[in-house]
Order: structure tokens, then C-alpha cells, then sequence
């Protein structure tokens, strides 16, 4: 079976934790050793005699570097790489069996140890405490995992005396020291393995780099020619000076540059200034602490560079942040007609918003502050303030409503949204407040209120003429088939008896043929107005059609009833021949609520006692049976 292989992603048959090793890993690993042999090889062929003044091991630093930038998950293959290395300088050098594990073991051990130490210690999610422990940190691990590693190669190695092992730990050291930032400076970035961004601030500080390497190469070549007086300190003031400016990555620049004046002073055969009379490896041992004493001075200052340059970066981004706001506010206030408004009681200053000023008609440019703008206000603003003197102690938000002059002349309405700001002993010191223009709101709202009372006046209006006879203005057949609906109710639950008194004009027809209908309309109108005159304000009257009539009456006995009907019959039979209208009578039937009765049982049962007066011979009153 054959398996398609992608030419970019070229990957082994086997995996780690689930992730396959591709050639691009191997690739990059490959690359980190072949930096690491360069490393070793010219330093190499450089003190292939053992007389050359090299201060530190370059290899060092290639080595922690490529274990720090390398992600765990792929340090297998960047451990292969660098044993293939390492077999591959022990071959050119010729070293014997123990030197060439312990230069293996050495070298391995440091990247893993050195490495690692800073991974943790860099790790962008760890909190710093200081700006001084994270240096620190960074060159005690350095120190730590060298020391392991010298350690663990102790077996390994012959004639290891006290100034070899010093000089052996202080070259890797400072080889670290030396190397490594300047690979994260212009190679690669320490959490990733892509080139860095190339931008006109890299590209500067890479310039002022190089030509800080040559200031401090010219320094020190000065220092260590003068033999007349002694001029170390010039390195330690320009060492103070240039870490202030660029911080700690400055120091490698300045390793590097110390480093390359000893060298070649060393190969040209010129002595050093003061240190003549010393052998090789005690010459480099006092230079290499000299070297590391001028980096622990730098840690202070250093440190002090990192907070300046931590805080300069805080403050950049809350004002980006705060301009992003300041601008998103003024876009919101535009967009929402919304306007700020601050004012400082102990001062009397105010700072008004562009919308603030816009709103009020004035231009932006009086502002912040427009001075006394009371003029623009109704009665002089003089409700505004009084109200906001008035609520000197409140703590929550308020509203207040006011109203300004137009430019038109005439007056806008306005809310102001505020609230009080209090100081430690709880004296109002400013009032914070948003304001908005409501005068199309307030006008749609008394528009929607005037609507809104007149429908419901039509409404009722309707509700009136529906329950209403046009004629008599009584109560219609609908409207009193509901009361009674609802008293027959109530007086089932117990809550008052119900009655009712139903009447008809007699011999109407006559009175329409004989008189005219608009006679007979009068009449009507004439015994509804009785009728409405003997009923009390808690009973209903109404026309139910024709020439009959309904008196619904509540919380009255039969006896009661009867006595209401008569004189009911007697005020119409009296009443009713005014203002030259022809005298009429009623006959009336009455009927009072019983256990079995429904509003249309009690309702039919007056209607017979009703039709029982006629056949009586009308103008009397009969009670249902």
C-alpha cells in the first residue's frame, strides 16, 4: 500500500504524546547545531595553541538558547542534533575517550539545565515580583546550570585544577552572558521560533547596537593600552550610562566588544595595561570577574530600565485604551444626543461635553468650561441649582428636568441625569451628570397623552350611547338586562335582595294617533324624567322598548316595593299633563328575587304581574305571584 507523502511536510513513522516529528523540526534542529559547531570551531582553531586571551566559550550561548527558543516537545531532536555536533568537534579535535563524554555531557547538560531554568523563569504568565528578581533569577540559573554541569563532567576530566574549573565556568558563563540575548536581538524570538519582525524600531536599535559595540571595542582598547593611570572605571560609568538607555540586551553588546579588544590586543602581542606581570589563565580569570562584576552592577539599573520601560509600555496602553474610549464616548454621545456635564463645588469650575455645548446651542470652543451660562436657562437656572442644593446628601442617582432657551427663541426641555461625588469625610466635592434633549420625546408625550384622554373619552362616549336609549337618555334593554344579570348574581352570594318594577304607558297607540308621534316622543321623554325623579341615585332606570319602562331597585323588601310602585304610578298619573301634554297613566308590575330565580325568570314574572294590571283595567300596580 502506498502512502502519499507531502513534500513540504515530510514526516517519520512515529509519534510522541500524539505529534509527529516533521522535517521542518529536524531542519531547525539541524540549523541550532550547526551555529553551535561554528561555536566551537573558530574559538577552537583560535586557541588551538592555549595561548590566545578568549574570555568566553560562544558555544554556550548558542546551546541555551536553542533549548530555551525549542519547545519541549521537540528537544529529542534538537538533543540528536547537538550529540551529532558535539561528536562531530570531538572528531576535528581528536579528544580522548573520558574528555569527549565529559565534553558531551557538559555541553548537553548546560543547554538542558541553563535552557530550561529559563523557560520557567521567563515564562510570560509567571508573576514577577520585581524588576530586579527577574535578572537576578536569570543569572543565578545561568550560574546553577553551569555548576551542574562542570559537576557532572568532573569524572570525566583530567588535571582539573581550581583556576581550570574557574575559568571553565566563568567562559560558559559569560559565553551565555554574551550569546544568548544577541540571538534573541537579531536572530529569533525567545517564545517562538519565527524570524523578528523587521520594523524602523528594530532596525534603530540593531544600529545603535553595532555602534555601541564600537564605542565600548574603541573604550576598551583605550583602557587596556594606558598603563599611566588606571582607567577601568570608564567602562563601569559607560557600562551605567548605555544599560539606563537600552537595558540589559546593551550588556551582551558590551561582553562582546570587552571580549574582542582582549583578544586581539592578545594575538597582536601588546600587553595589558596593569597586567603585566600575570600568567594566562589568572589574567583571564581576573578579566572574566572583572566582566561579571561590571554585569552584577548593571542589575540595578537594568532593573530600573525594565520598570521604566514596563511602565512607559502600561501607560501607552491604558491611553491607546483611553482614547479608544474618549473617542467611542463622543461617538456614543453624538450618536445618542447625550451631552456630560462636571461640576466642581469647591471650585466652581465645570467642564462641558462638545454634544454638552451643542445641545445648548453654543460652539464647542468656549469650552471646557463656558463660565455662567444661566442666562440660557428658564427663570435664570435658578430651579436647577436650587434642586441640586436641595439634594447635596444624595448618593444615588437623580433626575432633574429643565428648560433652556432656543436659538429660535423659543424653549427646549431637557433631563439631567446626576450624580454626587463625596470625599473621605463625606462632603460633596463635584456632581457628575448626562443630559439629554427630551423636547421631541416630551411633545410626543403630551401628544400621545392628549390622544390617549381623548380616546378614552370617545371610548367612553361610545360605551354611553351603547348602553343608553337616545331618546330618554334611560338606561337601554341592554344595559338593564346586564345590572339585573349582576344583581341576581349578588343576591344569590347573599349580598342584598333585588327587585324590579316594570311599567307601560296606557293606551299609547291613542296618544301617537290621536296627538302625533312627535307627541308621543314628549310623553316618553316626560314619564322617563319621572320615573328618574322617584328612583334613588343606587337604582337604574331604563327603557327596555316601546312604551316600557324598567326600575331595577336593590336592598328593598316586597312591602317597600309596592309602596316605590305606587307612588311611582301616582307621580306619572299626576305629573305627566304639564306644559300642555296630554295626562297619562302607567300600569306597573312588580317582582322580587327568589331562591329559583334568574335574571329572565324575574324579569318574565314582573312582565305577567305587568300584563295582570292591564287586564285589571290598567293604572294599578300587581305583584308577581
Amino acid at each position: 500500500m502506498t502512502e502519499f507523502v507531502n513534500p513540504c511536510l515530510l514526516t517519520f513513522p512515529f509519534k510522541r504524546r500524539g505529534r509527529v516529528f516533521s522535517i521542518v523540526h529536524i531542519r531547525r534542529s539541524l540549523i541550532w547545531a550547526l551555529a553551535w559547531l561554528v561555536c566551537v570551531g573558530v574559538p577552537g582553531y583560535i586557541n588551538f595553541d592555549r595561548t590566545s586571551l578568549l574570555l568566553f566559550w560562544p558555544a554556550s550561548g548558542v546551546s541555551v538558547a536553542a533549548f530555551h527558543i525549542t519547545p519541549y516537545r521537540h528537544w529529542i531532536s534538537l538533543t540528536l542534533a547537538m550529540l551529532m555536533a558535539n561528536i562531530a568537534a570531538i572528531l576535528f579535535f581528536e579528544f580522548g575517550l573520558f574528555l569527549s563524554i565529559g565534553f558531551i555531557v557538559a555541553n548537553i547538560s548546560q543547554g538542558f539545565l541553563c535552557g530550561g531554568m529559563a523557560k520557567i523563569v521567563l515564562d510570560p504568565g509567571r508573576e514577577v515580583r520585581s524588576t530586579v528578581s527577574q535578572p537576578m533569577q536569570l543569572f543565578a540559573s545561568t550560574f546553577a546550570g553551569t555548576l551542574i554541569a562542570m559537576i557532572m563532567t568532573w569524572p570525566f576530566r583530567e588535571n582539573m585544577t581550581f583556576e581550570n574549573v574557574t575559568f571553565w565556568v566563568f567562559s560558559s558563563i559569560l559565553g551565555i552572558m554574551a550569546v544568548t540575548p544577541l540571538i534573541y536581538l537579531f536572530g529569533v524570538r525567545p517564545h517562538g521560533w519565527e524570524v523578528a519582525s523587521i520594523n524602523e524600531q528594530r532596525i534603530r536599535t540593531k544600529v545603535e547596537f553595532i555602534f555601541i559595540f564600537l564605542g565600548f571595542y574603541l573604550l576598551s582598547w583605550v583602557v587596556l593600552s594606558v598603563d599611566v593611570v588606571p582607567l577601568f572605571w570608564l567602562l563601569v560609568v559607560a557600562q551605567l550610562f548605555v544599560v539606563s538607555r537600552y537595558g540589559m540586551s546593551s550588556v551582551s553588546v558590551m561582553i562582546c566588544s570587552f571580549a574582542a579588544a582582549t583578544l586581539l590586543k592578545g594575538e597582536l602581542g601588546q600587553p595589558l595595561a596593569g597586567l603585566l606581570t600575570m600568567d594566562r589563565v589568572p589574567l583571564l580569570i581576573v578579566l572574566q570577574i572583572f566582566i561579571l562584576c561590571l554585569c552584577g552592577s548593571s542589575i540595578p539599573m537594568a532593573a530600573m530600565f525594565l520598570a521604566r520601560k514596563r511602565l512607559s509600555e502600561q501607560l501607552n496602553e491604558k491611553n491607546e485604551a483611553l482614547n479608544k474610549s474618549v473617542i467611542i464616548l463622543s461617538l456614543a454621545e453624538t450618536l445618542a444626543g447625550v451631552g456630560r456635564w462636571t461640576y466642581d463645588w469647591r471650585t466652581g469650575e465645570q467642564s462641558w461635553s462638545n454634544q454638552m455645548f451643542t445641545m445648548h446651542g453654543l460652539s464647542p470652543t468656549l469650552g471646557p468650561d463656558p463660565g455662567n451660562m444661566r442666562h440660557l436657562m428658564a427663570g435664570n437656572g435658578n430651579d436647577v441649582f436650587d434642586q441640586l442644593n436641595r439634594r447635596r446628601d444624595e448618593r444615588e442617582p437623580f433626575r432633574i428636568e429643565y428648560r433652556i432657551r432656543a436659538p429660535d427663541g423659543g424653549f427646549r426641555t431637557l433631563y439631567m441625569d446626576a450624580v454626587n461625588q463625596f470625599d473621605a469625610e463625606g462632603n460633596r466635592v463635584s456632581t457628575f451628570a448626562v443630559t439629554m434633549d427630551v423636547t421631541e420625546y416630551r411633545q410626543r408625550e403630551e401628544l400621545l397623552e392628549a390622544e390617549r384622554a381623548r380616546a378614552v373619552e370617545l371610548a367612553a362616549t361610545a360605551q354611553h350611547l351603547a348602553n343608553t336609549d337616545a331618546l330618554t337618555g334611560l338606561s337601554n334593554r341592554r344595559m338593564v338586562i346586564q345590572m339585573l344579570r349582576e344583581g341576581v348574581r349578588d343576591a344569590r352570594r347573599g349580598l342584598g335582595n333585588i327587585a324590579i318594577i316594570i311599567f307601560d304607558i296606557d293606551y299609547f297607540k291613542k296618544i301617537n294617533d290621536s296627538y302625533g308621534h312627535q307627541m308621543g316622543d314628549d310623553v316618553l321623554v316626560r314619564v322617563a324624567q319621572i320615573a328618574q325623579q322617584q328612583a334613588r341615585s343606587s337604582d337604574l332606570v331604563g327603557r327596555i322598548g316601546g312604551e316600557e319602562f324598567v326600575w331595577l331597585l336593590r336592598g328593598v323588601d316586597n312591602a317597600e316595593v309596592g309602596a316605590m310602585a305606587e307612588r311611582l304610578r301616582t307621580a306619572i298619573q299626576d305629573g305627566s299633563s304639564k306644559d300642555a301634554m296630554p295626562r297619562v297613566t302607567v300600569s306597573i308590575g312588580i317582582a322580587s328575587y327568589t331562591d329559583r330565580d334568574t335574571a329572565e325568570s324575574l324579569l318574565a314574572r314582573a312582565d305577567r304581574a305587568l300584563y295582570s294590571a292591564k287586564d285589571k283595567g290598567r293604572n294599578c300596580v300587581q305583584s308577581a305571584a
